[in-house]
């Protein structure tokens, strides 16, 4: 049997510290516990290069992200980490909590009488909720119910991990989502998500990938499996709403057999079963990856994975959850974005509110439930960006003289980590404060590229810190993070607590850990790899690609290609190793690049960047946002339906000039730009032709636009 070696000395370096300061073991964890701007604290701060007065608000401190903790070997830079984990990383949060079992049990006995999950009343409209130790009562008669039943798949399939008991759910977020996560730290069972944006292709794929037998599913997700031609080895729904009578019908000719929720649940209260004891290495849940390229893979997360990011929030110096914190739950629950939240928010005693189930109307949810931070992901923050600036763009007079004096004062506040304004605050961003409920002590993106352009501007009309993680679902999410503080956006900050790295060299695409800057500063740039607790058990029946992704000493191999910034040992995302194509003319394109930077440009939603190696220039196919496209036919005299304005060489021009002029700013050579563009009236995301983080599939984009490739190919260019 092949040996898991993925976990495998990823403690090596562990005695091994080299840095231009002496490493703090130990720290003020209380320091931006209350994080008051324009209070002054003496502190030793280990990631500052020495003891410093901060005075926050008035004077950004220097902070340091990293430190090496290695020897250099050839062809890669020194292992780096956080300097309060360089002596060795973190991977409990506290002593006691090995797993998320012990996690859930600890907050139980501590919090069980606080209030925990809240979900509107259909009826009322209103907000209800359950307490810790009525949702432990729930999720242990619902394991106790799988049991009894056996509705679990106990699959062998996959050598290294035999014994795995599987169950599927199928749903928006939602308080069942959560008891059924709670169930299975409880019972040892894994957890199955799936999720409608793969489309009914992939949902057979994961369906008969996984073998389950049983699925927790909406009313609507019954809906799904109706339009799914091969269920595979599915035979029992647990539905937690109301089921269409014909879809239920239909899926009974097909042999299924259904289980109301509140059925499920008496059952458990009649055969109680005694929790199963697990260990850190058990798997609590898959992952369904639905990667740029082929079939989902199905990502594996440990106890220990996710223990290991509560580990790196107890060293955070500012990310910090309390019993009184409010957390929107929106982001989809499959993925480990949300997934660590949920499970941050859940081990320290505080409050999950789910979002009404329809994102357009998220605006109103946040009003409600006015959380204490708010996590989201580039496309929405982007979407707020531009409505806001447009909002801001109306102004005239003396408003828009005000609004202009306010901006200038933010932006220059937040250059030394000061969000607020006694008098622009009341006057000017009283309202867009409100835009995510009022009380947020921080925002979060994550899962996608954004302009540092997007982030200032957050910064500003919410007055309050805004920070950037960077992860993947193989390292159980968020591995990097900025800090509060820190005034400069556009980086990735350092590793977490619980996480070391290295860059490695890309000799294809000219990329060095000897690389140095304008100045002769070393300026390593390389593939980022991550070791540490965090990295995923594996693919479940695919050993070839965990061999791909996690070398023989537990390095994971992103195909994120980074940069470490000499100021501040930072870690940015320059390019992306895996995407690229090479052009007639032998020169190599890396498209995210392209599109990261066409993404700038006002009214563009989504944007697929293509080149052909039999020719000698890259075309572009792009959605925008309506509202852009009209105003701008209205702007040049063009009349038409949206559908055919789009297609309306004018405005396609127009939108390509843009392009170029953004490109160029953005120092992209000239092989590198689009010289041709079709803009595409609905989203990609409708074709199947983005992941859910939003990130373009390149397979499917490249078939489902080819009649739109070819024809861009088979003219010539207008200057040829």
């Amino acid at each position: 049997m092949q040996k898991n070696h993925h976990l495998r000395n990823y403690h090596s370096n562990k005695n091994y510290c080299k840095t231009n300061q002496q490493p703090y073991h130990k720290y003020n964890q209380n320091l931006f516990k209350n994080n008051q701007f324009g209070k002054q604290q003496t502190v030793k701060n280990p990631y500052q290069s020495k003891k410093t007065k901060i005075q926050m608000g008035n004077q950004a401190p220097q902070l340091v992200y990293s430190v090496e903790c290695s020897e250099k070997k050839e062809g890669e830079t020194t292992i780096r980490r956080s300097p309060v984990s360089a002596l060795g990383l973190k991977k409990q949060p506290e002593k006691d909590i090995f797993t998320m079992q012990d996690a859930w049990l600890k907050v139980v006995k501590t919090c069980g009488d606080q209030q925990f999950l809240f979900t509107r009343n259909k009826q009322t409209n209103i907000y209800e909720g359950k307490t810790y130790n009525e949702v432990n009562a729930l999720a242990r008669a619902l394991g106790s119910a799988i049991i009894q039943e056996k509705l679990f798949y106990e699959s062998n399939e996959d050598s290294r991990f035999p014994g795995l008991k599987l169950v599927g759910i199928f749903a928006k977020n939602c308080e069942e989502w959560t008891i059924f996560d709670v169930s299975n730290m409880l019972y040892g069972h894994v957890a199955i998500p799936l999720y409608d944006t793969l489309g009914p292709q992939n949902i057979t794929y994961c369906l008969k990938h996984s073998g389950i037998i049983t699925c927790i599913a909406s009313g609507a997700s019954v809906s799904q499996f109706v339009k799914t031609t091969d269920i595979g080895s599915l035979r029992n729904i647990i539905v937690i709403d109301d089921v269409k009578p014909e879809d239920k019908q239909a899926m009974e000719a097909r042999g299924i057999k259904f289980y109301s929720w509140d059925a499920i649940i008496n059952i458990g209260k009649l055969n109680p079963k005694d929790i199963v004891q697990v260990k850190e290495t058990d798997c609590l849940t898959f992952s369904y990856t639905s990667g740029t390229t082929g079939d989902p893979k199905a990502a594996m997360m440990s106890h220990q994975n996710f223990n290991s990011i509560l580990a790196a929030l107890k060293f955070h110096p500012n990310v910090k959850f309390y019993p009184d914190d409010v957390h929107l739950s929106y982001l989809p629950m499959p993925h480990v974005f949300e997934r660590v939240f949920v499970y941050a928010v859940l081990s320290q005693g505080a409050k999950i509110y789910f979002y009404s189930g329809d994102v357009q109307k998220l605006k109103d949810d946040l009003a409600v439930v006015k959380p204490t931070f708010f996590i989201s992901v580039p496309r929405l923050y982007n979407r707020f960006y531009d409505l806001i600036n447009q909002q801001f763009e109306k102004q005239t007079g003396v408003q828009k003289f005000l609004l202009n004096m306010a901006l200038s004062t933010k932006f220059e506040g937040i250059k030394t980590g000061k969000y607020t304004h006694a008098l622009y605050d009341k006057l000017i961003f009283a309202k867009t404060k409100q835009l995510f409920g009022g009380r947020c002590r921080f925002l979060v993106t994550s899962s996608a590229p954004i302009s540092k352009d997007v982030i200032d501007f957050m910064k500003v009309i919410s007055c309050v810190p805004m920070i950037e993680g960077y992860g993947q679902t193989e390292s159980t999410g968020a591995t990097f993070t900025t800090f509060f503080e820190d005034p400069e956006s556009g980086h990735c900050g350092g590793p977490t607590a619980a996480a070391e790295y290295k860059l490695v060299d890309v000799p294809d695409m000219n990329y060095f850990s000897t690389d140095k800057n304008e100045k002769g500063e070393p300026q390593p740039r390389g593939e980022i790899c991550f070791r540490g607790s965090g990295n995923f058990m594996g693919y479940f029946k695919d050993l070839a690609k965990t061999n791909e992704a996690i070398d023989k000493d537990g390095w994971l191999h992103t195909g994120d290609v980074g940069v470490i910034l000499p100021h501040n040992q930072a870690l940015k995302i320059i390019d992306r190793k895996k995407n690229i194509f090479k052009l007639q003319q032998g020169e190599y394109v890396a498209p995210e690049k392209v599109e990261n930077s066409y993404l700038k440009v006002r009214g563009i939603q989504e944007i697929f960047v293509y080149g052909d190696s039999l020719q000698s220039y890259c075309i572009a196919i792009a959605v925008l946002e309506k509202s852009f496209i009209e105003d701008l036919g209205k702007q040049k005299n063009i009349s038409g339906t949206y559908e055919e304005l789009c297609q309306n060489p004018e405005i396609v021009s127009t939108v390509l000039a843009a392009l170029e002029k953004q490109g160029r700013a953005d120092k992209l050579a000239g092989f590198e730009l689009a010289k041709k563009l079709y803009i595409h009236p609905e989203s990609m995301a409708n074709l199947n032709c983005m992941t859910t983080t939003m990130k373009i599939q390149r397979h499917n984009a490249k078939n489902v636009f080819k009649q739109q490739i070819d024809k861009m190919y088979s003219s010539p260019l207008a200057n040829a």
